[in-house]
């Protein structure tokens, strides 16, 4: 459709010729392909006598045109933003005096750990250096939504907040972790703490200011809610299975969500269901330290009424037939729509599924588990 469409920040979906921004449909990046605690690395003693590579931060404006820039530290890492928000200002000024419109993926470094506020926003908070970098993403992202304004296109610009996982209780130390809110757990846990996090859209005109919704909505719902909310569904494909569900109706009020179940996936173990207010578990993870626990039953929980999920079950209710009736027949539905339409991990570049091969069958040899296996 004529977008210029930059990614700045962190990439973390193949770090490789073949698979990064620019080999996906970016005209520009400008970022880390894997994670930020590779900023700690040129200060270990033992990285640094090992011989290892440091990670760089990297540039790239096409398809095999990608350059290092400068090795990636804490000093980097805690500066880096300002960086961005030149650049991503910069793209946003430059679409709009050639009159074209743009997309615009902007991945702020917080608050993901290391924790390393920049200077100006050093004690900023009450709340130690999460709340400092929670600051310093008020303040960063404040200055994305002046520059919109700046440029006069606020009406026609849809402006979407979000984040890929919930707190992180896994990797900082006990005394930085996250206030627990209303639900358990986070990052890197099959606790719903992990599972929800926070979602704010802007489209004067479009998006009713100030509604609210607590209706369900996944990330893969974004691709075919925004090709409906700019008027080109035409282009939402038919020749595969889409995971993704139109979702204009509750994004732009407070309409009723589309979706009501979605599986849960941990490493590659299909671990569970989420179903309206229910959640079916066959494997538990507390926080990204612990194990992979395989569950000897299925844990069914209501977390209306049990949102600590602190019980297996709701005992006097039980309500196993969320278990039978919903997990099962849907699971292997799921299962069935993979056959000959999904990638596997691992797969190379040319991997075609519409090719015939065998096929595991994870999920089905789960569900056949607890279904038949006594």
């Amino acid at each position: 459709l004529g977008y210029r469409n930059a990614c700045l920040g962190k990439w973390h979906c193949g770090n490789e010729e073949g698979r990064y921004p620019t080999d996906k449909g970016f005209d520009y990046w400008y970022g880390i392909g894997g994670t930020w605690d590779e900023a700690l690395w040129p200060e270990d003693k033992w990285f640094r006598e090992s011989g290892c590579e440091p990670s760089y931060v990297l540039e790239s404006t096409g398809p095999g045109h990608l350059e290092q820039l400068e090795v990636l530290n804490t000093e980097v890492c805690k500066n880096f933003d300002l960086a961005t928000l030149e650049k991503g200002e910069k793209w946003m000024e430059d679409a709009v005096a050639a009159d074209e419109p743009f997309f615009l993926y902007f991945n702020h470094s917080k608050v993901h750990f290391p924790l390393g506020p920049r200077d100006e926003y050093l004690e900023s908070s009450d709340g130690g250096p999460v709340g400092d970098c929670i600051q310093m993403i008020d303040g960063d992202f404040q200055r994305l939504l002046d520059k919109v304004d700046e440029l006069g296109i606020r009406e026609n610009t849809i402006v979407v907040f979000t984040a890929d996982n919930g707190r992180d209780t896994s990797f900082h130390a006990p005394g930085n972790r996250g206030a627990q809110g209303n639900f358990r757990g986070g990052y890197f846990s099959t606790f719903e703490g992990n599972h929800r996090t926070i979602c704010l859209v802007r489209w004067p005109d479009h998006v009713e200011a100030g509604s609210a919704s607590d209706g369900m909505m996944h990330v893969v719902d974004w691709f075919p809610t925004m090709l409906n909310m700019i008027g080109h569904e035409e282009l939402i494909p038919t020749d595969r299975v889409l995971d993704g569900v139109d979702q204009t109706a509750m994004v732009s009020s407070d309409g009723e969500s589309n979706r009501e179940h979605f599986p849960l996936f941990f490493d590659e173990n299909y671990v569970g269901m989420r179903y309206r207010n229910f959640k079916v578990l066959t494997h538990k993870v507390p926080d990204g330290s612990q194990p992979i626990q395989k569950l000897a039953m299925p844990h069914i929980q209501n977390l209306t009424v049990d949102p600590d999920e602190e019980l297996a079950y709701n005992y006097g209710h039980w309500h196993t037939w969320v278990l039978y009736q919903v997990f099962g027949p849907r699971s292997v539905e799921y299962q069935q729509s993979l056959v000959g339409d999904a990638v596997p991990k691992g797969a190379p570049l040319d991997f075609n599924p519409k090719e015939p091969a065998e096929r595991e069958t994870p999920i089905l040899d789960a569900i056949h588990h607890f279904f038949h296996g006594g």
